[in-house]
């Protein structure tokens, strides 16, 4: 997003680094007077104009010289003005006013117009406008013409709008405008923007596009606005497919970050679009929930970059499909799974995919670092992640079964996270039986089932523990020691466990037991253990250090505090 910030002079920021210097060796700061003026303004900055006003005004002499210099400009932000209030923000400052948030109620709103908006407000970079009514909105926009500094404008109201084009052509009036978010609560019309074809056009480089239109729409409006660089489409579908040919007539020779939340448009579509604008893309992030089973094509994608968008650096595509639906049967999952092929992986691309309980995610993505890349080297071919957000009961777990069988023969899953939800330990070991290669397993919340301990002797617990690769384990959220045991007998690979307690634990009574427990079991891979409770503070890590020394726990090991976690490492005897 444009964002505005104070401007200072190479002198000033010399100035700046002097007064810091002084206030650090030069002398004691005893009165917060005693504040370079420069320290005061990078203070005012994250301040509403009006509380500075408020706290600093009939201070004292120093502070009324300090908030009237010609050199503080200050960003308001108010909610439903009265008339007195914007009289007094625009005629007594209205030189020194760098930003304007301004939240209108309909009975307010009508006060907004009868003010002077003029070239006096020459210092004015950024205007927010939330709740305006379209008549007044217009009325408004009339008027930013006259303002010679303002580079961003967002519009946000609960209104429909009829007048969008309208609207837009006052926007692309705006001499100055850099920066621009419409963001209309409904559009009640068609945009009725002709195909820009004069010199004179907007100078905006960065469009939020917060409503649906049509893609004849969207062309029309990228057609005067030929400086762009960034551009985000809230949602862009097909009107009138037929006519592809005759509406895609623009050239985006600036555009370097393309971003649609909702693309409805069909793939092929999609293709000629990025062939036709020619520009050098290096950015697109594109989620597509049209049910159109071309844009999980790998290959028409490996070839769209290489010959179209030879300069992306950056991309992601999310598919969304319903569980159940046909399309799902009906995916090609050999081109899906070209998704992990070299061409992907040279460019840490990720295949991840995400089940809730109406639909199958699919999403490519740039590789981030998550918590179970704890060495230096990845392998990038072996990053693909399963996420689950719901889990059902037993009465629907076959089905739910199936469509984990579904994504398995698209790819191989290694890591699998339970996001948001408990999972009963017997669905966690029905879950485990079809996924062999998982090497991590995050789980939010566990809750082990009624019939535990004849489960654990039970020969299905013993086949999966025996064959299952888990080395990597976190529970994130543990009410009970018993789930950590739990985990410990069920993943006997397990190099690397985390555990978070959300209750107050005994933390001494706890590394004892857990400790002795490895001990006796055998447990020869695990060892290390990062640890987070209620209260983690370097006399518990010394305490713990000390009880493990003076009863032999462990021979060889370091504890240490990292972030708020006790982490507690050996090496293996």
């Amino acid at each position: 997003m444009y964002s505005v910030k104070r401007k200072q002079s190479f002198d000033d920021r010399s100035n700046k680094e002097t007064n810091k210097l002084q206030c650090k060796f030069d002398q004691k700061i005893t009165s917060i007077e005693n504040l370079s003026i420069e320290m005061f303004y990078e203070i005012f900055d994250y301040l509403n104009g009006y509380e500075i006003y408020q706290a600093f005004s009939n201070l004292n002499h120093h502070f009324q010289q300090l908030i009237n210099s010609s050199s503080l400009l200050l960003k308001f932000k108010i909610n439903s003005p009265s008339a007195e209030l914007y009289k007094q923000l625009t005629l007594i400052n209205k030189h020194k006013i760098l930003s304007f948030n301004i939240r209108l109620t309909y009975k307010s709103s009508e006060l907004f117009t009868s003010y002077l908006i003029d070239s006096s407000l020459d210092h004015l970079e950024s205007l927010v406008l939330i709740e305006f009514k379209t008549t007044i909105l217009i009325s408004l926009l009339m008027k930013l013409t006259c303002l010679p500094r303002l580079f961003s404008l967002t519009i946000r109201t609960f209104d429909t709008w009829y007048e969008l084009s309208e609207i837009y052509c006052l926007i692309f009036a705006l001499p100055k405008l850099i920066y621009i978010k419409c963001s209309p609560s409904e559009v009640g019309g068609a945009i009725s923007l002709p195909i820009a074809t004069n010199q004179k056009s907007s100078t905006i480089e960065y469009i939020v596009i917060d409503h649906f239109c049509t893609l004849p729409e969207l062309c029309a409006i990228l057609s005067h606005i030929p400086q762009l660089r960034y551009c985000h489409f809230r949602e862009v579908y097909d009107a009138d497919p037929m006519n592809i040919d005759t509406t895609i007539q623009i050239k985006l020779f600036n555009v370097i970050c393309i971003s649609m939340k909702d693309c409805e448009i069909k793939f092929d579509t999609f293709e000629q679009l990025i062939r036709e604008i020619e520009c050098p893309l290096q950015v697109l992030h594109i989620t597509n929930t049209y049910d159109e089973n071309n844009y999980l094509d790998a290959n028409r994608w490996k070839i769209l970059i290489l010959n179209y968008l030879p300069h992306l650096k950056e991309f992601s595509l999310t598919y969304n499909t319903d569980i159940g639906n046909k399309s799902v049967i009906q995916l090609d999952f050999e081109r899906v799974k070209s998704f992990t092929s070299l061409f992907w992986i040279e460019r840490k691309l990720i295949l991840g995919i995400k089940i809730s309980r109406y639909h199958i995610i699919y999403s490519i993505h740039p590789f981030k670092k998550r918590w179970y890349n704890i060495n230096s080297f990845i392998d990038f071919s072996k990053c693909t992640q399963l996420t689950m957000t719901y889990i059902p009961d037993d009465e629907h777990m076959e089905f739910f079964m199936n469509s984990i069988c579904t994504v398995l023969s698209i790819v191989k899953i290694y890591h699998l996270e339970f996001s948001k939800r408990t999972i009963i330990s017997s669905s966690l070991m029905k879950i485990l039986t079809v996924l062999p290669e998982l090497d991590s397993l995050k789980i939010t919340s566990l809750s082990i089932s009624q019939t535990r301990y004849s489960f654990i002797d039970d020969q299905n617990f013993r086949l999966v523990s025996y064959h299952n690769n888990i080395t990597k384990v976190y529970l994130e959220n543990v009410k009970k020691s018993e789930e950590v045991y739990f985990l410990l007998k069920l993943c006997l690979r397990m190099k690397y466990l985390k555990v978070n307690f959300i209750y107050n634990v005994d933390y001494k009574l706890f590394f004892r037991n857990f400790l002795r427990t490895i001990t006796i079991n055998r447990h020869q891979y695990l060892q290390s253990l990062y640890f987070q409770g209620p209260k983690t503070d370097f006399q518990i890590i010394n305490e713990l250090k000390e009880m493990i020394n003076r009863e032999k726990l462990l021979r060889q090991f370091t504890i240490n505090r990292v972030l708020n976690y006790i982490h507690l490492e050996w090496n293996l005897i």
